[in-house]
């Protein structure tokens, strides 16, 4: 991409075709099956891993407190213990749909190489300005937010 073209993202659909004719040199696509699916692998040969639109695997349920009363304590129990066992099914599920298709990005000729750590960091510390600046706009934000940091 040149250095003075202004900054803009070819649709789902084209971004295979932007590659190929060098529009654009590169993307970023949320899981290795999901960049295959794209045909990625038929234009790109190379890919670094994870992905920054997620590098983790998160979930997450959201219920409202009025909703989450109208439950009761065996309503919550059960909700809980089925989103576990969802948790923890998928999770389990992940590591072995992840390795099946960086196989396949590697037989299909496409070199699989993790980000260096200079450009870890450099994402880290850039990502972490957004909720920064909302946590000091927002105090309810900025509760989650240390809870979060606490946590990780």
């Amino acid at each position: 991409m040149r250095e003075d073209a202004p900054l803009s993202f070819p649709p789902r659909g084209e971004i295979v075709s932007a590659l190929d004719r060098g529009l654009i040199d590169g993307s970023d696509w949320s899981t290795p099956q999901s960049a295959i699916t794209l045909g990625l692998p038929d234009v790109a040969k190379f890919l670094y891993y994870p992905g920054w639109s997620r590098p983790t695997h998160l979930f997450e349920v959201v219920v409202s407190e009025a909703t989450w009363s109208k439950l009761g304590s065996d309503g919550q129990r059960g909700f809980e213990a089925v989103c576990g066992q969802s948790l923890r099914r998928s999770l389990a599920m992940i590591p072995e749909l992840e390795r099946q298709a960086l196989a396949e990005l590697r037989n299909r000729g496409v070199t699989v190489l993790p980000y260096p750590e200079a450009v870890r960091a450099s994402v880290r510390q850039a990502g972490q300005k957004v909720p920064d600046a909302m946590a000091r706009e927002d105090t309810n934000f900025a509760s989650l937010l240390d809870s979060y940091n606490k946590y990780r």
